[in-house]
């Protein structure tokens, strides 16, 4: 599933499906998405509180202009008590800006297939790219 946040939206506009159609997807993939739309109020990763406090944190690469951090996610930064289960399963980089010490990137993966409540998740690779918003 691919979707756009819109942080100029409110609630659950704030996240748009760009594919596949929602009348494609299926019954827990539309759950999911009714919890990312729920879920949306309010600070995205990129500018939460919630990506600090990471384990086992490490630079895996600097440029002139930022740096790749990789950590060990917690259940509170993937999903709260819901990520419980799985979130061992996971890791997670974030590239931060050196100039702004703004998050530039986040991606969480799974390294190997897994177990998560119901349903063996064989590929999981998320990215979110963070862009400033006018306001900064």
């Amino acid at each position: 599933m691919r979707y756009a946040y819109d942080p100029s939206a409110t609630g659950a506009a704030r996240i748009r499906l760009i594919s596949p159609a929602e009348s494609e997807l299926d019954s827990n993939a539309r759950r999911n998405l009714r919890n990312v739309r729920r879920d949306a109020d309010g600070d995205i990763w990129c500018a939460s509180a919630k990506m600090r406090g990471s384990t086992n944190v490490r630079i895996v690469s600097e440029d002139a202009t930022s740096i790749t951090y990789a950590f060990t996610p917690s259940p509170a930064q993937v999903g709260g008590e819901r990520a419980a289960g799985f979130v061992r399963h996971l890791r997670a980089e974030a590239r931060v800006l050196k100039e702004t010490e703004d998050v530039a990137s986040i991606r969480l993966s799974a390294p190997a297939p897994f177990r998560a409540s119901v349903a063996r998740i064989d590929r999981f690779d998320m990215r979110v790219r963070c862009d400033l918003a006018a306001n900064g």
